[in-house]
């Protein structure tokens, strides 16, 4: 991310798609901000943390004070928002927190608000070291390490499509609407979504069971952030806002998917709303035993896939995908700049639908061995084409299927990667020579093969 050398000052607007939206949901908006706060307090009372930072109005402050006092609670001013009001620690350590504040020691001050060491650690790299002031775009960039620890960072990115859960997300908490306090350091940060859960069972439990309901409502929207010159702009299908971030030069673009569309939501978002019915990480659809071996499996092939993408490949088509949760990794990975079309082919409709409904990823049911490659050619210009194949499929035919098969393979891709998960067999390839295809890269557990000229 290209961030240049200014700041801009703090600015936010929020405005609502509709009258009804804004009665509806401005109202709901500020109650769940207000609840939150008293929540956070209740959780320092009872001891379950040890501080808060909040923000404050001065003529509330006074009252504030009084509070803090009755309740055995120090009450530190830190600093003043023009924006925002005075910004002020409440906590039962005084002493260490105005210590950890004075010598500028976040890490320190993270551990006493009870924050994730993992969110520690991004927010001091990003706050300290880069100077960042949002870090929502380093948070998606982070996601995407978190689905392949090996992805090539050096390369541009300036779209990234994620999948939240609702207490990760912060794409709301300038409406002051969230489940924990701190900045995720991904949006699938498993610490934060543990820690969001308990905070929101404990919220229920003061009675504010329908607040809570519709926080989570707000936070599994599909949402759209894109920041520019300074500004950015997060659009849900209710609300829009526009605040300050990092200067950049070049549009950065973050989609969430969302597994919840209000009633009352503005239509422009729906295709990026995942249906709630939809069973996520389902590993075990495609002969996993762990989400751990399918990622170890995963990687060389997400690798191969990468460099194929920097070699010209604009789409990848994978036959046989299951419920298609490698392809949400590619897409996730690579619909960047030139797009790389995603395509999925599997006859077991029911693995489908249990699988991520990821934007970019388009699924044909067909069973593999009767594809009609017309319909994977696609609209306008055919695309430099990578087919995936698991020799694991292959072993599955009957001889009268591969006869029909291997041959429609050439007018299907322009390359074909075969692998395996542990059990690729390289005596394929051989077959594949014959058919009219040449070795072009290696890998662990695969092959790439091009068709011969």
């Amino acid at each position: 991310m290209n961030v240049l050398d200014f700041k801009v000052p703090e600015f936010c607007r929020i405005s609502w798609v509709s009258q009804e939206a804004d009665k509806t949901w401005s109202h709901r908006s500020n109650l769940i901000s207000e609840s939150w706060l008293n929540f956070e307090k209740e959780l320092i009372c009872t001891g379950k943390r040890q501080a808060a930072m909040q923000f404050t109005k001065l003529a509330d402050l006074p009252a504030l004070q009084s509070w803090a006092q009755e309740h055995g609670l120090a009450l530190l001013i830190v600093g003043n928002s023009p924006l925002y009001g005075l910004r002020f620690a409440l906590t039962r350590k005084p002493y260490e927190f105005f210590e950890a504040w004075s010598l500028g020691k976040l890490a320190d001050i993270g551990y006493l608000l009870g924050y994730p060491e993992c969110c520690i650690k991004a927010f001091v790299e990003n706050w300290t070291e880069l100077k960042r002031v949002d870090t929502t775009w380093p948070m998606a960039r982070e996601t995407i390490r978190h689905i392949d620890p090996r992805y090539d960072f050096s390369k541009k990115i300036h779209s990234i499509t994620v999948n939240s859960s609702p207490y990760t997300s912060t794409m709301l908490h300038w409406l002051g609407i969230r489940f924990v306090p701190h900045l995720p350091c991904s949006f699938e940060c498993e610490q934060t979504i543990r820690q969001g859960k308990e905070n929101a069972n404990a919220w229920k439990e003061t009675g504010r069971k329908e607040v809570v309901a519709w926080a989570k409502e707000m936070l599994s929207w599909p949402v759209e952030y894109t920041a520019l010159h300074g500004i950015a702009e997060i659009k849900t299908p209710i609300v829009r806002i526009t605040c300050s971030t990092d200067p950049t030069v070049e549009k950065y673009t973050i989609r969430v998917q969302g597994t919840q569309f209000p009633l009352l939501g503005a239509p422009s978002l729906t295709r990026w709303c995942v249906p709630s019915n939809v069973k996520v990480d389902t590993w075990t659809d495609n002969g996993f035993s762990t989400e751990d071996v399918m990622i170890e499996f995963h990687a060389p092939i997400l690798e191969a896939v990468g460099a194929r993408v920097l070699e010209g490949i604009q789409r990848v088509i994978d036959l046989g995908c299951g419920n298609g949760l490698l392809l949400d990794k590619i897409a996730t990975l690579y619909h960047i700049d030139p797009l790389v079309e995603v395509v999925g082919i599997e006859s077991d409709k029911a693995k489908v639908s249990r699988g991520r409904r990821h934007e970019f990823v388009q699924f044909v049911t067909r069973n593999i061995y009767d594809v009609d490659s017309s319909q994977l050619k696609g609209q306008g210009k055919i695309k430099p084409t990578l087919v995936l194949l698991s020799t694991q499929r292959l072993k599955e035919a009957t001889p009268e299927q591969l006869d029909r098969f291997l041959p429609r393979l050439l007018d299907i891709g322009d390359e074909l990667m075969l692998y395996g998960y542990g059990d690729f067999d390289p005596a394929w390839e051989k077959s594949f020579v014959v058919e009219g295809w040449a070795r072009t890269a290696t890998g662990k557990d695969l092959v790439v093969l091009k068709r011969a000229s």
